[in-house]
């Protein structure tokens, strides 16, 4: 008989952060697919691998230096939300985040990549694919920023 070595349990990491599409708004111009070029859907792979092996309270650990935050609509150009959602629960204002695709890039197209959703539970579900930053009208932080 073999003898089974001693494995210490590993610490509770809790849930892994998980992606969905299934709240995609491919219906708004602001935000089309057809705007994104290849090297935007090959950075928003690498970008979905880097998060799938975060926790959720890992993710929900707002890094501005990475680009990943909180949203407050009414400081953007969409100062009602996630419309296309159409919910009477409420989820077009529910936990919206940004997540930038290229936050060590500073310099357009690439700076300006940006996926925007909301995250329920341990769902990150994509609304938006921001190709252009239009979420915000500030220079600051808008198009190419």
């Amino acid at each position: 008989m073999g003898h089974h070595k001693y494995r210490p349990a590993l610490p509770e990491r809790g849930p892994e952060l998980k992606f969905s599409f299934k709240h995609l708004d491919t219906a708004n111009d602001k935000y089309s697919i057809d705007k994104c070029c290849v090297g935007f859907w090959g950075k928003l792979i690498e970008a979905l691998v880097r998060y799938s092996g975060f926790t959720v309270d890992d993710f929900r650990n707002q890094d501005n230096t990475e680009g990943r935050h909180t949203h407050y609509f009414p400081d953007t150009s969409e100062p009602n939300g996630f419309t296309c959602l159409n919910d009477p629960d409420g989820l077009e204002m529910a936990a919206a985040w940004q997540i930038r695709l290229c936050p060590s890039i500073r310099t357009p197209p690439e700076s300006a990549w940006r996926v925007h959703g909301i995250l329920i539970e341990s769902v990150f579900y994509v609304v938006w694919l921001d190709y252009d930053h239009l979420l915000y009208d500030n220079p600051k932080f808008g198009p190419g920023h």
